[in-house]
């Protein structure tokens, strides 16, 4: 088998096998049927070059190719665009999901006493103020992915949070037990009800983080930050292969077992320019040690 690794700091090259290895100990390889060109270091800038799409020959950005005057016209249906920009920001939720090794899985509501919960950056605000108050009095390396959830009734908007390094936070059992685990509050959220549960598994967090940025809730954060994350979390790790036609799954089997993970899931995506085939890896559980 004739495997070439192109390095990131060396654009050019072409490549189908993209490894993208996370600080949580997972990794997800994505397989492109047509070999694509490697063109920035940046981890989260996307290679791909879509149909219709050209570098701009003096930064190097992409951008739409213009044959014709009547080609400025929007052509897009806005629906679309909201859908893609969906897809983009639970990506991006994703990403720093799998970042972090998680330990607690919080959501916070908000009082109508205490707050205007049917105003959406109002309660970003405060939301972020509680987080920096308690990195500041309590916890002084907290890490946090927060994200808003609009309430049944469609007008109310609670947080549901992923934390680690907690410091002194307080977490109180509340007596509940719910699918065999304890429920608990954080006394320190003054502003609402809060619930608190240890995560169980890292590996599967970012599928249970991502279900609550919907639709509705996206539209209605038009123009807001949709998300809060701590700055400085650890990037993912990028390698990029090139393997000849039809060794592909072989070099996927080989980068698995050089890592030590198994493939868990596979999933496929038919693109403009290349379909793509994205193999989730993750460690073997039986396996693990504490």
């Amino acid at each position: 088998m004739t495997i070439e690794t192109i390095c990131t700091s060396d654009p050019g090259f072409g490549y189908n096998i993209r490894l993208i290895e996370y600080p949580n100990g997972s990794a997800q390889i994505r397989l492109y049927d047509e070999p694509l060109t490697l063109r920035s270091e940046n981890p989260y800038e996307s290679d791909e070059l879509p149909s219709g799409m050209v570098l701009e020959p003096f930064t190097g950005k992409r951008v739409r190719e213009i044959k014709d005057f009547s080609d400025l016209e929007p052509k897009t249906d806005p629906l679309d665009l909201r859908q893609i920009s969906l897809s983009r920001t639970k990506q991006m939720i994703a990403t720093y999901a799998r970042c972090v090794k998680w330990e607690w899985f919080c959501a916070f509501t908000f009082s109508p006493d205490k707050a205007d919960r049917t105003n959406y950056k109002s309660c970003c605000k405060q939301m972020r103020t509680w987080l920096k108050n308690t990195r500041d009095r309590k916890a002084p390396n907290l890490v946090f992915l927060a994200v808003p959830e609009l309430h049944k009734d469609m007008e109310s908007f609670h947080f549901h949070c992923l934390l680690s390094n907690t410091g002194s936070l307080t977490f109180e059992d509340s007596g509940i037990i719910k699918d065999g685990q304890i429920i608990y509050n954080i006394p320190g959220w003054t502003l609402g009800f809060s619930t608190a549960t240890k995560v169980r598994d890292t590996y599967k967090i970012q599928k249970y983080i991502i279900k609550y940025m919907t639709k509705e809730c996206h539209i209605m954060s038009r123009g807001e930050h949709r998300y809060f994350v701590s700055r400085g979390l650890p990037k993912p790790k990028q390698s990029y292969y090139l393997a000849g036609k039809g060794e592909e799954m072989d070099q996927v089997k080989e980068i698995a077992d050089q890592l030590g993970l198994e493939m868990t899931w596979v999933s496929h995506l038919d693109g403009g320019y290349t379909n793509v085939t994205y193999i989730e890896l993750q460690p073997d559980k039986d396996n693990e040690t504490e």
